[in-house]
């Protein structure tokens, strides 16, 4: 027979089991939630779990449909085919099932524009300006799809736009210019240029800092000491916003180790954050940033306050299309992301021509224009999406695969701002006018010269 104490012990067994049960059920039931994904295809999905190590990383994946329980947290909820791919962030909550549908979208047609090497682009409805890299030089496109160089022999580094009538550009030796009405005017600066960077607000506020000092003032008027070091510190001018100026602190001070802290300086207040930045992009209201840093891509409020982040990191070259929505490149996708569902798509693919290198929407909305890296011939060339289901040139297409060359002494290129154009330069080898020589050369491949321009180069 069982003595007192065994017949407790065996007693308390039930009691045991039942109390582990339940505890394992609350941890259960408080710490883990469900999520049904699916989509409008056949189509694999995966959920993968933000932040966690790599060593360790929390994957789940599926086909057509994935149901799953998973422990509270953020994670990345990803559709892909063989074309496209969807992405969306999900906060899973405890004891709460989430059912969402992600839908993935036809690619757009990118469009080529110019091969030449364009950076620091603006494009409204009727005009289009640029640096291109090649040779320094400021050209612009009129309405009239004719390129006009605005710079002179002077050879640029960077162009800052205020609006389609104002910027500031640089040369390389670090002299800033004012640019207006298609004229440069040289500024006259508070030191020697030198290693100097600078930044433009829409309000022609401008920033600039010759490495340890920041002066500001109106773009074209007297510029006076923002900020300046006090034990040692280094500052590169980031960006600005009609609020304030981004700065990133360089060097070390007396008290300890700055070097990556970013400052947002506003009249009232300086914000700051540890964030070495690779690149960044405001709103047009000035209210969110886009951040850049070697493991996330962020994004904070205009008192650099964390809000969100994009569902891939290290991205390149993200931009606002407008308040809500941030385009940004991967590889050789250009995707979008919407800050209020917190979804990404794949929006358009130029990997066949190379990779993601820089972007810029235009003033109008109209268009997305992409530098894209050419894996081949490792330069620059300039692309556009259109975003209001405008067509595609099939001549340009055709164009961007022999040109830009040269054909009996002649220089061709091509241009595509308002219509499809060949551009001439130089005569021919019998001293003749260059668009005879495009005329034919463009028959030499099968296409009809009355279908596009012929230009000469101005």
């Amino acid at each position: 027979m069982l003595n007192k104490k065994a017949k407790i012990a065996l007693l308390l067994i039930p009691t045991v089991v039942i109390l582990i049960f339940v505890i394992t059920f609350l941890t259960h039931y408080l710490t883990t939630g469900g999520v049904v994904v699916s989509s409008n295809g056949d189509y694999d999905i995966s959920i993968t779990k933000l932040g966690a190590s790599s060593s360790q990383p929390v994957t789940l994946t599926g086909r057509d449909k994935l149901s799953a329980q998973l422990h509270t947290g953020t994670y990345n909820v990803t559709v892909t085919s063989s074309f496209s791919s969807s992405q969306k962030v999900l906060v899973i909550e405890a004891h709460k099932t989430q059912a969402i549908k992600i839908d993935l979208q036809g690619l757009g047609a990118v469009e080529p524009v110019s091969s030449r090497a364009a950076f620091d682009l603006l494009a409204t409805g009727s005009s289009l300006a640029f640096i291109d890299s090649n040779n320094g030089s400021l050209i612009s496109v009129d309405s009239q799809n004719n390129e006009h160089v605005l710079s002179g022999s002077l050879n640029l580094s960077s162009v800052e736009w205020a609006s389609s009538g104002y910027g500031i550009a640089q040369d390389q030796s670090g002299n800033l210019y004012s640019v207006s009405g298609g004229t440069l005017s040289k500024l006259t600066l508070p030191f020697t240029p030198s290693n100097n960077n600078y930044a433009l607000a829409s309000d022609k506020m401008l920033y600039l800092s010759n490495g340890n000092t920041i002066y500001a003032g109106v773009a074209g008027g007297t510029l006076s000491q923002l900020l300046r070091p006090v034990n040692g510190e280094g500052f590169s001018i980031v960006s600005a916003t009609t609020k304030g100026v981004l700065v990133n602190e360089t060097s070390t001070d007396a008290s300890g180790d700055k070097n990556g802290d970013l400052l947002f300086i506003t009249p009232a207040k300086t914000y700051t954050i540890q964030a070495g930045i690779y690149d960044s992009a405001w709103s047009p209201n000035g209210q969110d940033l886009v951040v850049t840093t070697d493991s996330d891509s962020d994004i904070y409020n205009d008192r650099l306050q964390l809000i969100g982040s994009l569902p891939a990191n290290n991205v390149t070259s993200p931009v606002w299309l407008n308040n809500n929505v941030i385009f940004y490149g991967i590889a050789g996708a250009l995707w979008s992301y919407n800050i209020q569902t917190k979804t990404s798509n794949t929006v358009a693919s130029v990997s066949v021509f190379g990779y993601v290198s820089k972007i810029y929407p235009s003033q109008n909305d109209a268009y997305v224009y992409v530098a894209i890296q050419n894996t081949t011939t490792n330069s620059l060339e300039l692309s556009r999406l259109g975003l209001d289901n405008q067509p595609v040139s099939p001549i340009m297409q055709e164009l961007q695969v022999f040109l830009p060359n040269t054909y009996q002494g002649c220089s061709l290129d091509y241009l595509d701002f308002t219509a499809p154009s060949v551009v001439v330069d130089g005569t021919d080898s019998s001293g003749q006018n260059c668009v005879q020589a495009a005329t034919s050369y463009l028959q030499l491949y099968a296409i009809n010269p009355a279908s596009l321009n012929i230009t000469t180069s101005n």
